[in-house]
Order: structure tokens, then sequence, then C-alpha cells
């Protein structure tokens, strides 16, 4: 199983999206997070239709985040459990190694004082 996480700083450069078709295509990852995507839904629809993954989820941004979270069933099979505006929690099967992990993907605020309450999840 083959995970790639990236901070991008913004998908809507002209140039991330051609260095995510490189990575897909030279590193053929099984799963792709991107954070800090900062564009709206109607956006993320229309990137993500074209880098070729079968599956995928996101958090719209808030305060210059946002997150994607890309995948194909080849290797895996993949199952978001939790998200919230900060992160995403994926239960993965590595169908080769019938071996099953709990993966999260977080971005966690940049200032000191947020990350305080930071740590606290509701579970609705």
């Amino acid at each position: 199983m083959k995970i790639i996480a990236w901070n991008v700083q913004g998908v809507k450069k002209p140039q991330i999206c051609e260095e995510v078709r490189y990575i897909i295509h030279f590193h053929r990852p099984d799963m792709l997070f991107l954070t800090e995507t900062m564009v709206v839904e109607s956006t993320t629809l229309r990137l993500i239709s074209h880098l070729g993954f079968d599956h995928y989820d996101f958090i719209n941004p808030a305060n210059h985040s946002g997150m994607w979270v890309l995948w194909n069933n080849n290797n895996i099979l993949a199952n978001v459990l939790l998200k919230e505006q900060r992160f995403i929690h994926m239960l993965v099967l590595d169908i080769q190694a019938q071996h099953m992990v709990t993966i999260s993907s977080v971005y966690a605020p940049r200032k000191a004082s947020e990350n305080r309450s930071f740590g606290t999840i509701s579970l609705h």
C-alpha cells in the first residue's frame, strides 16, 4: 500500500495539477491526501475529475484549509470513518497483505492558541 500526503498550498495553481499527475504516473499511490487545497466545492469536483482516481472525499476550505483524499480500489479498500473541518479518518484494508489500518490526515491550526481546542473531537 502506497500513500502520499502533500500540503499543496492552493490546488488552483496551474503547476499543481501537473505535479499531481506526475506523482500519480511515477509513484502510483493507492491513496493521495492533499491539504490546504483552498478551493470551493465546484472547483474541487472539476479538478478531481481530471486526476484519475475512482474514489474521493473532501473537506471544503475554511481559513486556508481544505482537504482531499483520493484513492483507487486496486490494492486497497477504503472508507471514510469520520471527517471534520481539519481531519479525515479512514479505515483502509491492504488487499494483498490482508491487513486493516486506520489512517488519518490532519491539518492542524498554525496558532498555538487554536491548538488547545483542536484535540477535542465531538462525535455527532
